[in-house]
């Protein structure tokens, strides 16, 4: 397993940057603005806080990165570009002041046409983009990133395998602290604590740790409370680790002390619709066929509030952008699947008297059909706890 600075090699960024040009048509160039592009083709993970970076990919090679000043030295780490151009917050605001550099750069290359990725630029980045030139056409291209990032190579896929590896541990200590009879709040604290316990030190790590307990569960990312996890509760928990930006989920439907016969049949139910999906989960396969299998099973038990799609395209995936309708696993969605994809299945309907639960993996496309990464036990959980003494 690759873990290490740089976050990717050079080689790999260069990948990227030649499978995105090779993708244009008669633009001259690529602009990436948002946090995870520009991030997936320069190799800087710049967090935009009030601040931008923008990467700029050329036919001819010469690529661009914008950033802060004082981000030359991380750049000069992680991003093989080495044209950089930086400004600073005394050179005033900073749309402003990244959209003049984008604009003296095109205009020193002689850009006539220019992809832009438009689902990732804000409004007033495109505005202050074509006033200040207004002779340059500017064309949304924002599929050429994405359709490039939906193959994980191997260098990605490592970050992705060691996501789902916290995850497993996380959700290893949910069953843990269930059986001590914990609030789901010291559950949730106990679940990330483990996580970052257990991650390396060399990369950037965000996680987390949702549970909601019985009708509650509807609510799939409400944060836990301060109350006890007592016995006959069904108990939904959906573990996230984002590891160099590139996430895995893993959820589970946790079932305390004995439950209601509703209860168990529907968590059976859920792990069914999750199995349906997973078994259409084939490389020429639609995404749709996903979410349509996973569907029938709740239709065919009288299910029928069913208020998302059956999962996601993972990778760079995170908590303020990263996803792509062209990645989204629903019913309407005729995109093929291919070896290389990562993806979450996460079927749900919500379930009267019982809530929502959920059996999600995070799962690659391979040559022949697609395996699940996460290595937590599948199935029911059914643990007992000292609350019910």
């Amino acid at each position: 397993m690759r873990i290490a600075s740089p976050i990717f090699t050079a080689e790999e960024i260069c990948r990227r940057q030649s499978a995105v040009i090779n993708k244009l048509n008669e633009e001259d160039c690529f602009i990436a603005l948002s946090f995870h592009n520009s991030y997936y083709l320069s190799g800087l993970p710049m967090l935009q806080w009030g601040r931008f970076a923008a990467t700029i990919l050329f036919k001819d090679g010469r690529h661009v990165l914008i950033i802060p000043e004082f981000e030359t030295g991380a750049a000069a780490i992680e991003s093989p570009i080495t044209e950089i151009h930086t400004y600073r917050d005394s050179d005033g605001p900073t749309h402003t002041k990244v959209v003049q550099l984008i604009a003296k750069t095109l205009k020193e290359r002689e850009v006539k046409i220019a992809g832009v990725e438009a689902e990732g630029i804000p409004a007033s980045f495109q505005t202050l983009l074509t006033k200040q030139m207004p002779n340059v056409v500017f064309v949304d291209r924002t599929d050429a990133v994405n359709l490039t990032r939906f193959i994980s190579s191997d260098e990605e896929f490592c970050y992705i395998q060691e996501a789902c590896r916290l995850t497993d541990i996380g959700m290893h200590k949910v069953v843990e602290m269930i059986k001590k009879g914990s609030t789901e709040i010291e559950v949730s604290r106990a679940a990330c604590n483990a996580m970052k316990d257990a991650a390396k030190t060399s990369y950037p790590l965000n996680v987390s740790c949702y549970l909601q307990q019985g009708q509650r569960s509807d609510q799939c990312h409400a944060l836990p409370d301060d109350l006890f996890i007592n016995p006959g509760n069904m108990v939904e928990v959906v573990i996230e680790a984002e590891v160099a930006y590139y996430q895995a989920s893993l959820e589970r439907p946790i079932l305390v002390g004995d439950v209601s016969t509703e209860i168990h049949q529907a968590c059976l139910i859920a792990i069914e619709a999750f199995n349906a999906g997973f078994s259409v989960a084939k490389p020429g396969g639609q995404f749709a066929n996903i979410d349509k299998a996973a569907r029938a099973v709740f239709h065919a038990n009288g299910f029928d509030q069913i208020p998302n799609g059956s999962g996601l395209m993972r990778g760079i995936v995170h908590h303020t952008g990263g996803r792509s309708e062209l990645g989204e696993v629903r019913h309407y969605n005729t995109r093929i699947l291919e070896p290389g994809m990562v993806l979450t299945i996460e079927p749900w309907a919500i379930i009267p008297e019982v809530g929502s639960p959920r059996e999600c993996d995070t799962i690659l496309i391979t040559q022949n059909g697609a395996e699940i990464i996460n290595t937590f036990p599948r199935g029911i959980t059914q643990v007992a706890n000292s609350n019910a003494l």
